[in-house]
């Protein structure tokens, strides 16, 4: 999209499906996979009924919100504001869920079950996950290229010699 807003000559949209492909999977996996994953560790593998699957989901989808202004304003041709405003929704985002899952997975009591709490490397790897997040939007898709640096087709300036023919 940024390259399509930021061009003065097109004639009509050229899209690539791959990368819608790509961006589509990217964000399928963050609303869907990860918590999924998540409830399957705490549920099945760490025996914490702490949330049910639908509340996971739920949170997960709810906290792609912020994302959205953040999204429209980096197109936006600089890759400090990019990474401002996607870190900015990161922390949002973040901060969203953690508040609302890390009360329950602390005070979930799993001391009997393995000697150690749970909860605490559930989060931190939460956290991680929305780092990684971050890091894939903006350097998957909103990489910029300045205009200084991108090659251009100049004339040259060197003159042309005319082919000289051989005598016949």
């Amino acid at each position: 999209m940024h390259g399509y807003v930021h061009r003065n000559d097109v004639e009509e949209f050229d899209y690539d499906i791959n990368h819608l492909i790509h961006a589509a999977s990217v964000l399928m996996t963050f609303a869907f996979g990860l918590p999924l994953v998540l409830w399957m560790t705490t549920t099945c593998c760490m025996n914490m009924a702490a949330l049910q699957l639908a509340e996971w989901l739920c949170l997960y989808g709810y906290s792609l919100v912020p994302y959205m202004p953040a999204v429209m304003l980096s197109v936006i041709p600089f890759s400090l504001v990019a990474w401002i405003t996607l870190g900015i929704a990161t922390g949002a985002s973040c901060l969203l869920v953690i508040r609302n899952v890390a009360p329950v997975l602390l005070s979930y009591d799993t001391s009997s079950i393995g000697g150690q709490a749970k909860g605490p490397p559930i989060i931190l790897l939460m956290l991680g996950c929305h780092v990684v997040f971050l890091l894939v939007l903006k350097l998957t898709f909103y990489h910029f290229t300045p205009a200084s640096i991108t090659p251009t087709l100049a004339p040259s300036l060197s003159p042309v010699e005319a082919p000289v023919e051989a005598p016949v």
